[in-house]
């Protein structure tokens, strides 16, 4: 798998109420992959009150988003704790396109 240890969207759209993503790791075949928590690929996340945390990928430990219009909207909660090897550890963005909005 590319990435996304707990979820991996493409050209989907998830919701998660009150949800937990933790301690996941995209170490596969003695290789780092992108997205702890969660891969989107041309897909749409909403999150209302939950936690991202303790994580590990390469990339985007939180959350990675690989192509074209992604974008990741959360509601109250955290993220915390995540851990990239290489880069950004709470979002990794790959265009312009994708966008992010994290309110309390």
């Amino acid at each position: 798998a590319t990435g996304g240890a707990a979820i991996y969207l493409l050209s989907a759209t998830a919701t998660i109420w009150n949800g937990k993503i933790t301690n996941n790791t995209t170490f596969y075949n003695n290789v780092w992959k992108y997205g702890g928590a969660i891969y989107a690929d041309k897909s749409a996340v909403t999150m209302h009150d939950g936690e991202i945390s303790g994580n590990q990928a390469a990339w985007g430990a939180g959350i990675y988003f690989a192509n074209g219009n992604c974008s990741f909207d959360m509601r109250g909660g955290k993220i915390t704790g995540n851990v990239a090897k290489d880069r950004l550890q709470v979002l990794h963005k790959m265009d312009r396109e994708s966008t992010s909005a994290i309110a309390q």
